[in-house]
């Protein structure tokens, strides 16, 4: 279970068995790599479940869009369609569900409080390490008539939570209080852009743009740049740090689900192969990094939660 990468010229050599779930030999995959380097991956399956049912029919009521560790044993998946948060802890056990409309982005803070985006309703709502509700937290935020379609949320080092809003087509920026502090488009040049994801590192703001690729602003709302797109469709879901390397899921069902990016913006990887097989993914939309060399990969239509070696 075993993938390595290099670079080679734009031209693909697709020799493919991705991740061989269930076989003991080791899989290879020799893939392009645009230019701007080049990067060896090595990636083993560790662990995987379903939430709920095998059955990818079944599991159509879950949709899982989003993930973020809670503490260091345990994090929170949101699935969307059932409307709940489940609670795993680092073997995939079930800990504990909370029940929350839509939940479709989540994000924890210092104190250990995990707030979550809901989509159709237009809230964020904060909870506390025990699961309960800080009730009325986004209550500036929702008597400011801005927030429409949340769909991710992330912290900063003072606890400033940014927030993705998709049908508007910008990023609200909110104090770890619940007041808000600044709105701005999500936009590099006044056209429409959809946001789908956020990351903040590093006084920088990391944002994946439907179909259009990882625009960077400074924390001010001022653009500094697009990450450079890979030689296919780019139609980013998911943005996370893994390593001082960032990982992008890509929804583009012609081309690599997974892409990984330097800091500078270079694309230095990519792979994955589309499908319905265990060896495959469908629409994997989120990733979180635990412990120094583990990546948790969640997906949707699927609802798999599977966890993998990582190593660059």
């Amino acid at each position: 279970m075993l993938i390595r990468l290099k670079r080679l010229p734009l031209v693909f050599s697709i020799l493919i068995s991705f991740f061989c779930l269930g076989a003991s030999q080791s899989c290879y995959r020799d893939n392009g790599s645009a230019e701007g380097g080049s990067l060896k991956v090595e990636m083993s399956l560790d662990k995987n479940i379903f939430l709920g049912s095998s059955s990818l029919q079944a599991n159509k009521s879950y949709s899982v869009y989003s993930i973020d560790a809670l503490s260091d044993t345990n994090f929170a998946i949101g699935s969307y369609r059932n409307d709940k948060i489940i609670i795993l802890d680092k073997e995939l056990e079930n800990v504990a569900e909370v029940s929350v409309p839509t939940p479709h982005g989540i994000s924890k803070d210092s104190e250990n409080s995990f707030f979550v985006t809901t989509f159709r309703n237009n809230r964020v709502r904060k909870f506390n390490s025990n699961y309960e509700e800080q009730v009325d937290w986004d209550i500036e935020v929702r008597s400011s008539g801005l927030i429409h379609h949340p769909v991710a949320i992330d912290h900063d080092e003072n606890d400033n939570a940014y927030i993705a809003l998709y049908s508007e087509n910008q990023l609200m920026i909110v104090s770890k209080d619940g007041k808000l502090l600044k709105t701005f488009s999500a936009s590099k040049d006044g056209e429409e852009a959809y946001p789908h994801d956020v990351l903040v590192y590093k006084k920088q703001i990391y944002v994946a743009i439907r179909n259009e690729g990882i625009y960077v602003f400074n924390t001010d709302g001022t653009f500094i740049k697009q990450f450079q797109n890979p030689p296919f469709e780019l139609d980013p879901l998911n943005v996370k740090m893994f390593n001082e390397y960032v990982i992008v899921l890509n929804n583009n069902v012609e081309s690599n689900p997974i892409v990984i990016y330097n800091l500078h913006g270079e694309v230095v990887s990519y792979l994955g192969e589309r499908g319905d097989a265990l060896d495959e993914f469908l629409v994997p939309t989120n990733s979180l990094q635990i412990g120094k060399n583990k990546i948790v990969i969640v997906e949707e239509r699927s609802n798999r939660v599977r966890i993998f070696n990582l190593e660059f």
